[in-house]
């Protein structure tokens, strides 16, 4: 309660801007995400428990949405993190500063806080930052067309300082989907490292795919009480790699 009566102040500001701004420039939006995500994946390497975790929670973003024209828009406002089980009810708090220009038709680019729901495999994220850590500031450029879907972004995480390693992540998706047919590349890029600390050490970890698939959409779109939207069967192929330290075989 404490935590989130602290970051009130960031929201506020936003409630204020939204209540006096000029009719049709500014939007308040509040987004919200619930989610249940279980890694209990019964492995037994490790220590125990280290696989045996289940997250619960909510994701919370009230934000102001500042359209300058037709091609450029600014989002600001806060991330609030509240997991379900936990002491405080907001165990973090992240402010949303993201620039969107709108280029071309169903083209985006993003600086800033970027859209962290990324089209990629589960398998793909192997440190499970999806949801437990939900805040990615970098650069985005997305496309969503008939035929063509790509995500591909740059996430600078940590700075690196003298007693602190840089990190970086990195991700792209690319589908390419015509007649129910699909096929999809991925790829995402995670590391640990940094010459000027006194850490001295050095990690990557880097994993691709490649699928092919066949969706059908059931009903039509004038049936909007179906279930399902689309239904189908994709099939890929993974590979993960990872080097603890350079110099070390990558396993």
């Amino acid at each position: 309660m404490d935590l989130l009566i602290k970051n009130l102040w960031v929201c506020l500001p936003l409630f204020l801007i939204a209540a006096t701004a000029e009719a049709g420039s500014y939007r308040f939006y509040v987004q919200n995400e619930t989610f249940v995500k279980n890694l209990e994946r019964g492995r037994n390497e490790g220590p125990p428990g280290a696989d045996a975790q289940t997250y619960i929670g909510n994701i919370l973003k009230p934000f102001v949405r500042f359209k300058m024209n037709d091609e450029m828009t600014v989002l600001l406002g806060v991330t609030l993190d509240v997991p379900f089980g936990e002491d405080d009810r907001v165990e973090k708090a992240d402010p949303i500063v993201s620039f969107h220009y709108d280029f071309y038709p169903g083209y985006r680019f993003t600086a800033g806080t970027l859209d962290h729901i990324h089209p990629l495999l589960d398998g793909l994220f192997n440190d499970d930052l999806e949801f437990t850590d939900p805040v990615e500031q970098g650069f985005q450029l997305q496309a969503r067309k008939k035929y063509f879907r790509q995500d591909i972004w740059l996430d600078w995480r940590e700075r690196e300082l003298s007693d602190r390693l840089e990190n970086i992540a990195a991700g792209n998706y690319t589908q390419f989907k015509y007649n129910g047919f699909m096929l999809d590349l991925q790829g995402y890029y995670f590391h640990f490292g940094g010459g000027q600390n006194s850490i001295k050490t050095v990690k990557d970890n880097y994993s691709f795919a490649f699928g092919i698939g066949y969706s059908s959409e059931s009903g039509g779109k004038e049936r909007s009480s179906d279930i399902f939207g689309e239904t189908g069967l994709t099939l890929h192929y993974l590979k993960n790699f990872n080097q603890e330290e350079r110099g070390v075989p990558t396993t």
